[in-house]
């Protein structure tokens, strides 16, 4: 069985990675930006709480509401092993601080730049409302799932690259096997609940053959062997074919009663390029991004942060050479880079 990661970008958007990680996926985990404990103010609220008190964070919360079949369902979660991504968020911030290679990254941080966590908080708000336009804020958020998702072991969902960074990071993929399926990209939570019942044992199927896969690719030991068994390989290939099948078999009664629906339902197709990376892609790419801008080289006088930190010593990190399976997500018809992708070993 698998479970995924799923940034809280994706789920504001309601984009189709999101929408294939509620379908796909055993459960879903994302991160609710809440203040740390020792924040003070705002520390231990609920989000309910918060959004009480901040306009803006009430909006963020709205975003979601639609979803709520699906938390009460626990099909979405905020927390895996009684552990959220929230402290990852910060230990990346301190990651880039402390990471010489990162050094580029420094001057765009913020969580230093607000008054108070109230502050902080209505710009995470804003920035997810806006669709993730600060790198500032949402560089720490996805990075810090990315970690999150690699002490969990959890498969981590992606969109399409879009940005300079994203199209970067897809350099630092290696290719482990792709698969295609029917998916509802715009649907009630209601329709997607209805959507996993109805195919319940197809996505069984495919589950446990992603978790096999991603087993495999992030097991340590196994440094010089093939990432993806042949084995592998064939049952992803009749997972997918059985669960295509009992779609469009069943596709009636999967649509059944939809006109009532609160969200006109929309149906499609997704391709799922299955890929490994490293825990750290994110901030990586970011770097390899600026560099392909022309901007590889911060000047340590304009950052006074940077030169008061580039001689601390290294932090201990736990995830330091690990990676994680992440899933791209591409809706049929739109371009994938895949000579981007490094080939799988076999």
């Amino acid at each position: 069985m698998i479970d995924l990661a799923l940034s809280p970008y994706h789920l504001t958007s309601r984009e189709p990675a999101a929408m294939l990680s509620l379908a796909l996926a055993r459960r879903v985990v994302t991160m609710i930006p809440t203040p740390t404990d020792d924040a003070g103010g705002l520390a231990g609220f609920s989000a309910t709480q918060i959004a009480k008190a901040i306009p803006s964070y009430r909006k963020f919360v709205e975003s979601w509401a639609w979803s709520t079949r699906l938390w009460d369902d626990n099909v979405l979660l905020a927390s895996h092993r009684g552990q959220t991504a929230v402290d990852d968020m910060w230990a990346v911030t301190e990651h880039i601080e402390h990471e010489a290679k990162l050094l580029a990254l420094r001057p765009f941080l913020k969580h230093d730049t607000f008054a108070d966590p109230a502050s902080y908080l209505h710009a995470v708000a804003a920035d997810l409302l806006k669709g993730g336009p600060d790198p500032g804020i949402s560089l720490p958020v996805v990075a810090g799932l990315d970690r999150f998702a690699t002490r969990m072991n959890l498969l981590v969902a992606r969109s399409r690259p879009q940005s300079l960074a994203q199209q970067a990071e897809l350099k630092l993929a290696e290719s482990l096997c792709s698969f295609a399926m029917p998916v509802f990209v715009q649907a009630s939570a209601d329709r997607l609940l209805h959507y996993r019942a109805e195919l319940s044992r197809e996505l069984a199927a495919l589950r446990e053959v992603l978790a096999s896969i991603a087993k495999g690719a992030t097991d340590p030991r196994n440094s010089d062997g093939p990432l993806v068994s042949r084995d592998d390989f064939a049952d992803m290939h009749d997972a997918s074919a059985q669960l295509q099948e009992q779609y469009a078999a069943g596709i009636e009664n999967l649509r059944d009663d939809s006109d009532n629906d609160d969200v006109r339902l929309i149906e499609g197709f997704v391709t799922i390029s299955v890929v490994r990376l490293p825990w750290d892609a994110a901030l990586t790419s970011s770097v390899n991004a600026f560099a392909a801008a022309g901007n590889a080289k911060v000047p340590l006088a304009a950052d006074t942060n940077a030169i008061a930190t580039e001689q601390l010593p290294a932090l201990h990190d736990g995830v330091s050479g690990r990676h994680f399976v992440s899933l791209l997500v591409k809706p049929m018809g739109q371009a994938v880079r895949a000579a981007n992708l490094r080939s799988p070993r076999y």
